[in-house]
């Protein structure tokens, strides 16, 4: 399966001076190399440009035995200041986590069992693209200031786009997955609806 913002293909992660400096970061560390065996693809806001300058340099792996790549990971712990490791069940899925700071950003190396395409994070980053394409730079610019505000990523859309979870009950993590399933037609309605366009 051909992954969008896969660490092969650092051409994928955009033209802004803040992606391409997380191209030479991925190049510098030799992530795309280190990682290979586990299908390491850029995910968080940095791709889809509503990074802010603390940001984190997000890259998700499929990792089938958590204790090898944990091997794999600490490759890395000479070369990032402040270097920590962490494992958590996340929705039910065992999951493995590598941070450390190397120059200008935080990394978080992100690691699960189950195949990337179908990890939370990358699924919220096709929906987010999605999204940021259809209503352009209104949305992109809303998402920035409402993330300069407090909100993480995901409870910002689901405030633009007032889905559950935002002001009502509801988790806007599994809110915003549900827009997967609607057509680009169906996501111009939802985006129309709420002044965005």
């Amino acid at each position: 399966m051909n992954l969008r913002f896969s660490l092969d293909e650092p051409e994928s992660f955009g033209s802004l001076p803040r992606q391409l400096e997380a191209a030479r970061t991925v190049a510098t560390l030799e992530l795309a190399q280190i990682f290979k065996e586990f299908t390491p693809v850029l995910a968080g806001t940095i791709p889809l440009a509503i990074d802010l300058p603390e940001s984190d340099l997000d890259i998700l792996c499929f990792a089938p035995d958590l204790k090898i790549f944990a091997e794999y990971g600490q490759k890395l712990a000479p070369q990032l200041t402040d270097y920590r490791e962490r494992q958590m069940v996340l929705r039910g899925i065992p999951s493995f986590v590598a941070s450390g700071r190397f120059e200008n950003f935080e990394l978080e190396i992100f690691a699960q069992p189950i195949p990337v395409h179908e990890q939370w994070g990358y699924r919220h980053l096709l929906i987010e693209a999605r999204l940021l394409k259809l209503a352009g730079e209104p949305l992109r610019l809303r998402i920035i200031e409402l993330k300069q505000s407090g909100l993480k990523t995901e409870p910002a859309f689901a405030h633009c786009l007032q889905l559950p979870g935002d002001l009502s009950p509801g988790d806007p993590f599994a809110a915003l997955l549900e827009l997967e399933a609607l057509d680009d037609e169906q996501l111009c309605h939802l985006i129309s609806h709420q002044g965005l366009f």
